[in-house]
């Protein structure tokens, strides 16, 4: 039973990896039609067929961010992503994802700040993994404050860098918290039911963290906000 229950659960994750992988050839071609025809196309459309090419994007963009997660919970599943640690400097990631995701924070006038310490500290990270989870925490700290700021900081105490992302969004009920880096789990609220998201995005997270050899914490208040802190050693020089 044990050993046909093993059997089953890799038939699944070889599925998931497959069906992901087939997705993305026609969501990039998709993509790629979309562009082509805004470009070739501008100016000569009318309003109506340029709302619509609007929803089309935003449609195609959260299919490829379900096929991702996809992707990733396979992967981490099966180890099969990069993990390779290597020296990071934590100034330079941090602002690169805050400037990436500017645009995102200024269509919903929110305040996206980075506030660097002079000492640009070093961490041992997969630097391509750790720019996801900045985004995911990043991203979702956005997605879920409806006014005010989302604000990024670094503290270090005890050899220890702490990157935190703090917003002043809806908050996170202790019923919520609990579970919430299981996969699936979303966050409950009323009037924001239609947010988006695959519930994976958290999941996936913490695996991450956690690969990189280091640590994530959530402390949040209802209607006052969130904060989410991860945790890495420092690299002395």
């Amino acid at each position: 039973m044990y050993d046909k229950l093993k059997e089953i659960d890799q038939m699944k994750d070889d599925f998931v990896s497959v069906a992901s992988h087939e997705l993305k050839t026609p969501l990039t071609a998709i993509k790629s039609y979309l562009y082509m025809v805004e470009k070739e196309m501008a100016g000569q459309l009318p309003e109506k067929v340029v709302k619509r090419l609007e929803i089309m994007k935003v449609s195609v963009g959260r299919l490829e961010s379900l096929v991702h997660d996809l992707l990733n919970v396979s992967k981490l599943e099966q180890n099969k992503l990069d993990m390779s640690l290597s020296v990071v400097e934590t100034n330079a990631v941090i602002q690169e994802i805050v400037d990436q995701l500017l645009p995102t924070a200024e269509t919903k006038n929110l305040a996206l700040v980075f506030e660097p310490t002079v000492e640009n500290l070093k961490i041992m990270a997969q630097p391509d993994r750790l720019r996801e989870v900045l985004i995911n925490l990043i991203g979702n700290a956005i997605k879920y404050t409806p006014i005010g700021s989302v604000t990024v900081t670094r503290v270090i105490e005890k050899d220890k860098l702490q990157i935190m992302v703090k917003d002043t969004g809806i908050g996170i009920a202790p019923e919520d918290k609990a579970k919430l880096f299981q996969k699936f789990s979303r966050i409950k609220a009323e009037d924001h039911n239609e947010i988006p998201g695959t519930g994976l995005g958290l999941w996936i997270t913490k695996k991450l963290v956690e690969k990189m050899k280091g640590e994530i914490y959530v402390d949040s208040i209802m209607e006052q906000g969130t904060v989410f802190t991860l945790m890495f050693g420092v690299v002395k020089e």
